[in-house]
């Protein structure tokens, strides 16, 4: 099953939701959110649509959506893919370890390429689950070359963001705020 964000800019008229809302489903596209609004004053239709399913071919589904929209439509088909992430760590294992069990049953909305720590102690958890471990000893150096080298790790690999697994007032993570909504 795979995430679909349809992003849809047209003028306004009526019928609207109907005629989008028929295509997505001629495709087998399940809405699980949609949100529209109209500025009344420009007479403009803007809507954000998020989809489930199996979506065969981008380009005809779009076609078929302008076919079915008034001239000037502009439409955008956004797939998502599960985010890539590096995780960035000290001693403490609460977070990290969430962060690798989520990653484990695949419910974490993203897939965990490393982990980086400036000490050894979480090595083993980690490489456990099977994600390597990189240990960057942050003893007599500086900000800029602590920082090289962490970046040099990073670049090995395709990251989309960086998570900081560290322990705040609360036990969330902070990642999740921003990573699971």
């Amino acid at each position: 099953m795979n995430a679909l964000t349809v992003l849809i800019s047209c003028p306004d008229q009526v019928g609207l939701v109907t005629n989008i809302t028929r295509v997505l489903a001629a495709h087998q596209l399940n809405i699980i959110a949609m949100r529209e609004f109209v500025d009344e004053a420009n007479k403009s239709f803007f809507t954000r649509i998020a989809c489930t399913g199996n979506l065969e071919d981008a380009e005809k589904l779009k076609q078929k959506l302008l076919e079915n929209l008034p001239n000037a439509a502009e439409v955008n088909l956004i797939t998502q893919q599960e985010k890539q992430i590096a995780v960035l760590v000290t001693k403490e294992y609460h977070c990290l370890a969430e962060i690798l069990i989520k990653n484990q049953f695949k419910t974490l909305g993203a897939n965990v390429q490393c982990v980086i720590g400036n000490y050894e102690s979480l090595r083993d958890f980690t490489e456990k689950l099977g994600i390597p471990y990189f240990y960057v000893d942050h003893t007599n150096k500086n900000k800029n070359e602590f920082e090289a080298e962490v970046k040099a790790i990073i670049n090995r690999f395709e990251v989309d963001y960086l998570v900081l697994a560290k322990i705040y007032a609360d036990p969330i993570c902070r990642f999740r705020k921003r990573l699971c909504r």
